[in-house]
């Protein structure tokens, strides 16, 4: 008998195990191929999404104080000074609330760095939100919100010295346009 008749004969002889294994191979196969497409899908949908948070953005400077408004402008780059804060949000109508709002205090600067040239900062006491936030709290063009922020000391609160009462301030503002996502609406 020659190898490849017994090959052959295995092959009869086992046929039921044999189309096992090659149905649970042919499982294996489709299942690994599909995760590998699902996963490259996910990835391929989030760093869309990181980079439509992102805009034009490539670098950040960041500390716990205040930079001079000049330094943007002195960087021999397209650069905007942005005041960063966490905040509480509140819709004065119904009392919806976020916490942890992430709050910037932006200028024109802001919107050419994003290649969005015709718009304008917010006016005084106007607000820009983005549409994820605006859903979860109902919020309308013109809506009336309520943002509590912390101010900030030149001493730490967590210090001896430092003041732990009425460490926050309210601001009463007017919601002046609701920014879709594609619009930087989730800028972060």
């Amino acid at each position: 008998m020659t190898l490849a008749g017994l090959i052959y004969r295995n092959l009869v002889h086992y046929w039921r195990t044999n189309l096992a294994v090659v149905a649970g191979v042919a499982t294996a196969v489709s299942v690994l191929s599909g995760a590998l497409s699902v996963g490259g899908s996910v990835r391929s949908s989030l760093q869309h999404l990181v980079y439509q948070r992102l805009g034009g953005a490539t670098h950040l400077v960041s500390a716990d104080h205040f930079f001079r408004e000049d330094l943007a402008a002195g960087l021999q780059a397209q650069a905007a000074a942005i005041i960063y804060l966490q905040g509480v949000l509140v819709r004065e109508h119904t009392g919806a609330r976020a916490l942890e709002v992430n709050v910037y205090g932006i200028d024109e600067r802001f919107w050419t760095i994003h290649g969005k040239n015709a718009r304008s900062a917010p006016q005084d006491r106007q607000a820009l939100v983005g549409a994820p936030l605006a859903e979860k709290l109902g919020v309308e063009r013109g809506d009336t919100l309520l943002l509590r922020v912390e101010t900030q000391r030149g001493i730490p609160r967590e210090s001896l010295y430092g003041r732990r009462e009425n460490i926050g301030r309210t601001i009463r503002l007017e919601c002046s346009e609701i920014l879709p996502s594609a619009e930087l609406g989730e800028f972060a």
